[in-house]
């Protein structure tokens, strides 16, 4: 809610837009029947209105998550409260919005932030007191019903994020007391119409609409109070005419790689922001921005204009943006502003030179960024007195640092200054404020004096060849991150008094042979002694914080030679106080065989000599030793192989249970760092069942991230059950790991494999004609590449999952193989037109019981027969015609749930009568259906019945036999929907109805039968209807 009153005219450069804005303050202060939030507080996961200890106090303001509704009923919740003003619902898993939405009759601001599954918000049009109105997140919304907004009168605020809407509804262009309008992230937005009845605009947000080529308005006199106009991300390729828009005070256009030009903006005497970055402006009508005196911030960066068709004069920016622009190669700018504080040309790859005037009267700047240029002379900066930033990373052709005369000076950044090879001692001697202080990769001759930097907060040398000792650090007593790797360092000074230390990288020390006790450093986090000649490892025990330590390749280490740190004891037996560090999550210890190895030849052994070998860490996320639990170990590949080599049976067939994962060493400027989080354990067992795998199933092993096959790991892979591959660009099909190393795979899930092209390769060999004869789970997702699923190992599958595999046109060619298959989900497919390509006769699926199929744009039917199936859900499968074939009808079915297929005209064809029997038939769902005309079914052990926008259906159902088990009735949105039940007495009731909804039905004239007294019951906008009630 805080975040909602920033003030429109605050110059700074997101604006409104950095976070899910409402503009409360500018809102809501105008409305007479506003009186604040009141005093709120935090109970049990909720904020509410805080209540007193003598009377209950009504709440007027709620705001929840998902953590406080998994514990209590959300209707209660808002059935209780009807007085509510202010409601915000964040992050649930909720489908649509709860009934008693209805009643809030008073609410004043609804946001619904991140509740990914909501599917429609029908509901809010009846909250006729909103005042301001957030949907975000809610990526599954896809259209709005016409009259929405039409009761919506008082809407000021409205924030639709990231739903995938094409167009708003008609009713939406005439709210008249619109002020802010934010539509980001909507990109199916396609076409927007004209806003001149919304003269109140303040705010205009339509950023990240990335199919919208056309802003409605070709000029804004009819938004005079427009201030701010975000068209970041579009396809726009005109902007509209600026000369009667005055208060405008935000402009971007960011990302906008249709727009060439921009038009004059002589006028817009009160503008702050001008954001143009990464567009594809290439001129500017106005070749002065002098009029725009009131301009903060310019946003330069990314586009194609040269040096010379730069405006000549900027104004007075306060922030002055050329990042990334190529095509500048010199500034000389005609007046330097002199209100600047940030400077930001990084990037600008082939700027040489800025004129040396350019920095006589910048004496405001704070930040000068001019990373990655060509620059190789400084001009004086002797003006910069408040100079707080110096970053020159990346400028390869800079060979001297001009004096500063700014003792403000808190960070410099030298990193990669590969032609800089001296810094005079002077340099550094006033900057007592100085915090980060980076080096790395310079290539100096010898390292500066260094003692007068007591206030350093980081400091890094690493790759920096000129010193052997660094005693100067011994005083910088705030250090916290200390990077020294990859140098020539023989000796440590004591290091006691950096007790704030929280990093501490040594990588690639080669000449290092001792640490200093390290017992006063509790608040370190890091230490990294990989590729050292460290020979004895102080007492690490005390390090209560250290989260990651690496000592791979530390092949001199005797703390570890006469250790048998690879026996099942585990983290138990580790040396020199390590098995006692509590909140380690990752740890790469030396190699036994390495250590051996590097004793007989007296070298320090890196994994960088040796390229041949496995570059992959392994975490025991459970099982094989027992005594670390649920707590995370990571081994570098070679040494769980020696693991292994020691302890062969752990991975035999007895083995019941393990879960190990593989994942790469990223390298970072030689540095190996680890791609998988201890964090991630929280969410693991979530993402597990969401794949339908449980923990405890048996042995299963995951494989992240990796360009090749992880070489070492086939004993590993030949014993597990069932195997997860994530994002690997080696995977072309199945064969790739290995026939006899996939045996015994149950099952395997594949994601993001974006090279993989078949299940099972075309191999000939004895050994590929069983690959994949034990696999009984497949689930692939996100396999661009993959065009063929069908092989005929696959006999023995029972689940096939399908998810977003574009090329795929069909599942496969015959069913006779899949005789086993119980489960098929088949969902994102462009191009899929059937899942089998034979004969529809010849098509049995005898043991299926759940088939899904969602969002196939070409499926026209689905062309198999499936006596035992059990659930049915399609969804978004426009040129579908009917679900179920002729033949045999599946009996067995239990729920069917049909959504949004526009072509759907019947449920069964081809079948003998009008009506079919589902005897076991309980639950049905039928919305966005318009071209259904009747639905066919007799079930007598229906429970549940939701029929939602089927504009032709006239009856529900028009069967002599009602369903008496019916518990839930909901019809809504059926324009011409006459009666529920046709062709029976009124007399024959539901006695187990419970629930009944009846909205938006104009044609609805009877129910066909008399109503039980009912539990829940909405009937709303049935004008025509009598109701009989028993």
């Amino acid at each position: 809610m805080v975040r909602g009153t920033v003030n429109v005219n605050a110059y700074h450069r997101q604006g409104y837009g950095g976070t899910a804005n409402l503009g409360l303050a500018n809102v809501l202060v105008h409305n007479n029947d506003w009186h604040g939030i009141g005093n709120v507080t935090e109970i049990d996961s909720m904020i509410r209105t805080l209540g007193s200890h003598r009377k209950v106090q009504q709440l007027i303001t709620l705001l929840l998550d998902e953590t406080c509704l998994s514990r209590e009923d959300p209707n209660n919740l808002l059935d209780s409260n009807r007085d509510l003003q202010i409601l915000g619902l964040f992050s649930l898993r909720i489908v649509s919005l709860p009934q008693s939405f209805s009643y809030l009759k008073k609410l004043n601001v609804l946001m619904l932030r991140d509740c990914e599954f909501l599917e429609e918000i029908d509901d809010i049009r009846e909250l006729l007191t909103l005042t301001v109105l957030e949907v975000s997140g809610s990526c599954l919304i896809k259209s709005i019903p016409e009259n929405f907004f039409q009761q919506l009168t008082r809407l000021c605020s409205l924030h639709f994020s990231d739903l995938q809407i094409e167009v708003l509804p008609k009713s939406f262009y005439d709210l008249t007391k619109l002020r802010w309008f934010i539509l980001k992230g909507c990109s199916h937005l396609t076409k927007l119409q004209s806003l001149r009845k919304c003269e109140e605009l303040m705010v205009v947000d339509l950023s990240g609409a990335a199919l919208l080529p056309v802003f409605p308005e070709k000029n804004l006199r009819h938004l005079p109070k427009l201030k701010t106009l975000n068209l970041s991300k579009t396809t726009i390729k005109y902007l509209p005419i600026f000369h009667e828009t005055g208060e405008l005070t935000h402009l971007s256009v960011s990302g906008c790689r249709n727009l060439k030009r921009l038009p004059s903006i002589q006028s817009l005497t009160n503008l702050q922001v001008l954001d143009l970055s990464w567009s594809a402006i290439k001129e500017f009508q106005d070749k002065s921005l002098h009029n725009n005196s009131n301009l903060k911030v310019l946003d330069l960066s990314g586009i194609g204009i040269p040096s010379d068709l730069l405006p000549s004069n900027i104004s007075k920016p306060c922030e002055f943006y050329l990042r990334s622009c190529s095509k500048i190669e010199y500034i000389n700018i005609a007046e330097s502003p002199k209100d600047l504080e940030v400077l930001d040309i990084s990037g600008a790859s082939n700027l040489v030179k800025i004129e040396e005037k350019f920095f006589e009267s910048l004496v405001n700047v704070r930040v000068l960024n001019l990373s990655e240029t060509k620059v190789k002379d400084l001009p004086a900066l002797a003006a910069l007195q408040n100079l707080r930033r110096l970053l020159l990373s990346g400028c390869l052709h800079l060979e001297k640092l001009p004096s500063l005369t700014s003792s403000k000076l808190e960070e410099i950044d030298l990193s990669d200054c590969k032609a800089l090879t001296m810094i005079e001692d002077e340099f550094f001697k006033h900057l007592h404020r100085l915090r980060r202080l980076v080096l790395s990769k310079s290539k100096i001759t010898r390292l500066p004096d260094l003692n007068s930097l007591l206030n350093l907060e980081e400091l890094n040398l690493s790759g920096v060849k000129s010193f052997k000792k660094v005693d100067f650090i011994e005083h910088m007593s705030k250090l916290q991150d200390l990077n020294l790797s990859e140098t020539l360092l023989e000796q440590l000074p004591t290091l006691s008094s950096l007790k704030s230390l929280k990093h501490l990288s040594l990588r690639g020390c080669g000449h290092l042979e001792s640490i200093p006790p390290l017992e006063a450093l509790h608040r370190l986090e890091t230490l990294d002694l990989s590729q050292t000649a460290v020979r004895h490892l102080p007492s690490l025990g005390n390090l209560s914080n250290l989260h990651i330590l690496l000592l791979s390749d530390c092949s001199n280490l005797e703390d570890f030679k006469k250790n048998k740190m690879l026996d099942m004891s585990g983290a138990e037996n580790l040396p020199c106080g390590i098995s006692r560090l509590t909140q380690l999550e990752h740890i790469a210890l030396p190699s036994t065989k390495k250590n051996n190895e590097a004793a007989e030849s007296n070298k320090v052994i890196s994994w960088q000599q040796n390229p041949g070998e496995s570059h992959w860490f392994l975490s025991i996320v459970d099982g094989i030793e027992p005594n670390i639990g649920r707590s995370l170990m990571f081994r570098d590949g070679s040494l769980f192989l020696e693991f292994l080599q020691s302890n062969p049976s752990l991975l035999d067939a007895n083995s019941n249970h393990f879960h190990l994962s593989i994942h790469p060493i990223e390298v970072h400027d030689g540095a190996g760092d680890l791609l998988f989080k201890k964090d991630e354990l929280i969410f693991r067992d979530v993402y597990l069942l969401s794949r339908h795998y449980s923990r405890s199933q048996g042995r299963l092993m995951e494989i992240h991230h990796l360009n090749t096959f992880p070489k070492g790991a086939e004993a590993v892979l030949g014993n597990a059950e069932y195997v997860f591959l994530f994002d690997n660009l080696f995977l072309k099909s199945l064969s790739d790991l290995g026939a006899r190393n996939i045996k015994m795979m149950k099952g395997c899930w594949i994601e993001g494999c974006q090279n993989m092209g078949s299940v099972i390769g075309m191999d000939d060999s004895v050994e590929s004609s069983e690959l994949g004869n034990a696999l009984e789970i497949l689930w692939i997702s996100n396999a661009f590449s993959l065009r063929r699923v069908y092989s005929e190992n696959l006999q023995n599958l029972k689940c096939l999952y399908l998810d977003c595999c574009p090329k795929l046109s069909r599942v496969f060619s015959s069913s006779h193989l899949l005789q086993k298959l119980e489960i098929l989900h088949v969902k994102f497919y462009e191009n899929l037109e059937t899942l089998f390509k034979d004969d529809v006769e010849e098509q049995k699926l005898p043991n299926l019981r759940t088939l899904r199929l969602w969002e196939l744009p070409a499926l026209k039917c689905i062309g198999c027969i499936m006596p035992s199936l059990q659930l049915l859900e399609v969804g978004e499968c426009p040129m579908l015609g009917h679900v179920l074939t002729s033949g045999l009808v599946p009996e067995k079915l239990e729920v069917l749930k049909v959504k949004n297929c526009h072509a759907l005209d019947k449920i069964l064809e081809g079948v003998a009568s009008d009506y079919n029997k589902l005897p076991q038939l309980g639950e049905v769902h039928l919305q966005g259906l318009p071209k259904l005309t009747s639905i066919g079914i007799e079930a007598p052990l229906l429970r549940s019945l939701e029929v939602r926008d089927c504009s032709l259906l006239i009856h529900v159902i028009s069967s002599t036999h009602k369903p008496e088990n019916l518990e839930v009735l909901k019809v809504r949105f059926c324009d011409n929907l006459e009666t529920l039940f046709a062709g029976t007495s009124e007399d024959c009731g539901l006695p187990s109805l419970d629930t009944v909804q009846l909205w938006g039905l104009p044609k609805l004239v009877s129910i066909g039968t008399t109503l039980p007294p009912l539990r829940k019951s909405i009937i709303r906008d049935c004008p025509k209807l009598t109701i009989p009630m028993s």
